[in-house]
């Protein structure tokens, strides 16, 4: 459980699953899903992204949201380079080298996902117009999106499905 002062640093407190329960339970509190979210392990060849990606908690944790957010889109955006040795391949050619054993619908959903995450990502700092303003929410939905997409395409290619666009 994790309590905030006056938007600081998170107080880390150790509670029981089955304590957490009888807490919720007491106070009536309906809405009830707890679910481990383990934080993916990496292939080696998404050693930068994983960084990134840590990064991005850490600003999440000191309340810096912007920071948390565009970290999450250096984790997708340096993919390209890490993973063939180039920066002139497009989103859309990466999720194809990594999903090349997986359907063309599977190929085009899975980046339009990726699409608008990454957008969503970079609100915080968009050259059109006024930035968003981005909360500490916005931060946590995203790394959790991150956390998903990241050891999604790590996990396919380490089953090799990787080839050259």
């Amino acid at each position: 459980m994790l309590a905030y002062l006056n938007n600081a640093y998170p107080i880390r407190l150790k509670i029981a699953q089955a304590d957490w329960v009888t807490i919720l339970d007491g106070m009536k509190f309906t809405h009830i899903l707890l679910h481990e979210f383990p934080a993916p392990a990496f292939h080696p060849a998404f050693a930068r992204s994983a960084q990134h990606w840590r990064e991005a908690w850490d600003y999440h944790r000191k309340n810096e949201p912007d920071s948390a957010l565009m970290a999450c889109f250096k984790a997708f955006e340096c993919l390209g380079f890490e993973l063939q040795g180039t920066t002139a391949l497009t989103r859309q050619q990466l999720v194809k080298s990594l999903l090349a054993n997986e359907p063309t619908a599977k190929q085009e959903a899975f980046h339009d996902v990726l699409e608008k995450l990454t957008h969503f990502m970079h609100l915080g700092r968009h050259a059109k117009g006024h930035p968003s303003k981005v909360h500490r929410d916005d931060a946590e939905m995203i790394l959790l999106c991150a956390a998903s997409l990241l050891g999604y395409l790590s996990k396919q290619h380490a089953r090799g499905s990787t080839q050259n666009p």
